[in-house]
């Protein structure tokens, strides 16, 4: 399958889930404007058709399996990678008409293969058994019930071809911001995406690993978009959104959240309208201050046999020894007692009375310096209460100094995106942008969208319905106005046998070298995809349809257009398309890539259908034509 354009089959889950199982037979299925069939060999799907433009391709690819699938010659088994093996089933002129699914051992491949060409007898049970008695039955049912929930959410991963949530964050390292892909246990090929380190969106299976990169990147550029989202149940039934691309197909969804609020918050956060706060460095703890403990000298009692000093030389000791002293206690001439020295502190500061120590304990204290200390540990508790006081009473302010200013988390709100004030972005209401870009808070308050244009009418352009199409006018013969189709009318133009290889005007005409390129294969390089399975009409359409987008496709089919002599491609329709088959060695300028380059070329291929073409009537007498193996341009000429 390396060699094959995959985005033309679907995986096996698809086919299952659309088409009506059968024990053996075709089974024919729509899904959006697309045409399928499988074909069911023994109760299992065993071939795989393309995506078919219109019923009657599809009804003629069911008639082409059947003529094809009882020659054995029309069977070509293929290594698939990792294991897996499979067929594909050709017509006579070689081209591919449907394929089987992967399976395990090209042993399994080979018995389906033989199955379907009625050499082989049928190993596996038939499905639809005959009823059994009851007492029979019983024993079947008691497994059943003790995984009942296990197959029910399974069965519904597996018609969305998702699986459990479980297995995506099993399988999955689990980034912070980006995307993750692997491989499932199944064999199919997945991604997922996280953001803030959370999983939320999962997609489907993918046959490759390159078809689901393909998904990936169109996760990337739609994401963003906010009308790719619509709202509902996640996969596992809770509520969430699904990412749709610019056709309208699902290409991921997210996992379930609480409530349908927060999952038009979580889509908010991939589109980018609303935005993580950045976390704030926590602030490195200050280390405490170190209380500073002043202790007071232990006195030292004295020694044995030492007088302590009293009456007047102990006041008159005290009083040389601090002014304070001066000031509190007057000395006299007559003897001062022990104890008048001891008050006069004690009158100056009457609220720390209780804390000044008793005359015999300052008699005991170690002499005049004994008592001092004490004296001035009753000055610093004296000062403490003072300060205390003040504070108590409301008197001067404390000023705090700035760096220990701190600021309650509940006073600063910040500004939402519609005014309203919040402790916290995450607090905000949603901020939801509609089809329309206008912002909402709800789902709900968005404006009805109108119906998709997606109805091409006869014009090329897209509409609701039919209905409302622009009139088609009346076919008249052609009339020509323009200046340029008035000298298209003039010009002579051989035939194709007698049409001469070299220069012109017209860019693709100009065949400038002299020696063509051999051309053994087509379809390494396409231009507009491989047709051999299209009629002329469906041709047409296909190329109407690559019109649409735009971009070089658009200028390519313009330039196509004015050189055979129209106004441009809107001006030619379906009737200028016809089948032709060019003779082998055909030379001429051959088209090539989404760039749309030329080369000058010689077909001198093997393979017959490599031959087969569109042949494109013009108005100037130049007709061209398209290889059906590729879709590429080619404009015959003899060197």
């Amino acid at each position: 399958m390396a060699d094959r354009n995959l985005d033309d089959y679907q995986n096996v889950k698809f086919y299952a889930k659309h088409s009506k199982a059968k024990d053996s037979g075709f089974s024919k299925f729509t899904v959006d404007k697309d045409f399928y069939f499988c074909r069911y060999i023994d109760g299992d799907i065993a071939m795989l058709s393309q995506a078919y433009t219109n019923a009657a391709g599809r009804d003629n690819g069911i008639e082409s399996v059947k003529k094809n699938e009882k020659n054995t010659k029309r069977f070509k088994f293929e290594s698939r990678g990792r294991g897996k093996h499979g067929f594909s089933l050709k017509a006579g002129n070689g081209q591919e008409i449907a394929i089987s699914p992967n399976y395990a051992s090209l042993a399994k491949a080979e018995h389906v293969a033989g199955r379907m060409l009625g050499k082989v007898k049928r190993t596996s049970p038939v499905k639809k058994a005959a009823p059994k008695p009851k007492a029979a039955a019983k024993p079947k049912a008691a497994p059943k019930s003790k995984v009942a929930s296990t197959p029910k959410a399974k069965t519904k991963n597996v018609e969305q071809n998702y699986m459990p949530v479980a297995a995506y964050r099993k399988a999955t390292k689990g980034k912070k911001v980006g995307f993750e892909s692997f491989q499932g246990k199944d064999g199919e090929y997945y991604f997922a995406y996280f953001e803030n380190s959370k999983l939320a969106l999962i997609s489907e299976g993918y046959p490759t690993a390159a078809v689901r990169d393909k998904g990936l990147a169109s996760v990337q550029k739609n994401m963003k978009i906010a009308n790719r989202y619509v709202y509902g149940k996640g996969t596992d039934g809770k509520d969430g959104f699904i990412l749709r691309a610019g056709n309208h197909k699902e290409i991921a969804r997210s996992v379930g959240y609480a409530s349908a609020a927060a999952a038009a918050t979580g889509a908010a956060y991939l589109i980018g309208t609303r935005r993580r706060a950045k976390v704030a460095a926590k602030p490195k703890p200050q280390p405490k201050p170190k209380s500073v403990k002043k202790t007071a000298k232990t006195v030292k009692p004295l020694a044995a046999g030492a007088v302590a000093v009293a009456g007047l030389g102990a006041a008159a000791a005290s009083a040389k020894a601090t002014p304070v002293e001066k000031k509190a206690v007057p000395v006299k001439a007559r003897p001062i007692k022990p104890a008048s020295v001891a008050a006069a502190p004690i009158a100056a500061a009457p609220v720390v009375a209780a804390a000044a120590p008793a005359p015999a304990a300052a008699t005991t204290s170690g002499g005049i310096w004994g008592w001092l200390k004490w004296l001035l540990l009753a000055l610093l508790a004296l000062l403490a209460m003072l300060f205390l006081f003040k504070a108590c009473a409301g008197g001067e302010k404390t000023v705090t100094p700035v760096s220990q200013v701190t600021t309650s988390p509940a006073a600063v709100l910040v500004t939402c995106w519609n005014g309203d004030k919040a402790k916290t972005e995450e607090a905000c209401p949603a901020k939801i942008t509609c089809w329309d870009n206008s912002i909402v808070s709800q789902q709900s308050a968005c404006p009805v969208q109108p119906p998709a244009k997606t109805f091409e009418c006869w014009d090329g352009s897209l509409e609701v319905d039919a209905a409302s199409c622009p009139v088609k006018p009346v076919a008249k013969a052609p009339v020509v106005k323009t200046p340029v189709v008035k000298v298209a009318e003039k010009m002579i133009a051989p035939s194709v046998d007698g049409r001469i290889c070299g220069p012109s005007s017209q860019v693709l005409f100009n065949v400038a070298s002299s020696s063509p390129r051999n051309i053994t294969f087509l379809g390494s390089n396409p231009q507009f995809g491989n047709s051999l399975s299209l009629t002329p009409d469906e041709f047409y359409r296909k190329l109407s349809a690559t019109y649409q987008v735009g971009g070089r496709d658009r200028a390519f089919l313009n330039l196509l257009a004015r050189s055979l002599g129209y106004n441009s491609f809107r001006s030619m329709d379906t009737s200028m398309f016809s089948n032709d088959t060019l003779p082998n060695g055909t030379a001429g300028l051959l088209g090539f890539g989404t760039s749309h380059a030329l080369q000058f070329s010689a077909l001198n291929v093997t393979d017959p259908t490599h031959l087969e073409a569109f042949k494109v009537r013009s108005a100037n007498g130049t007709d061209v034509h398209f290889m059906k193996r590729c879709g590429n341009y080619m404009y015959v000429c003899q060197p």
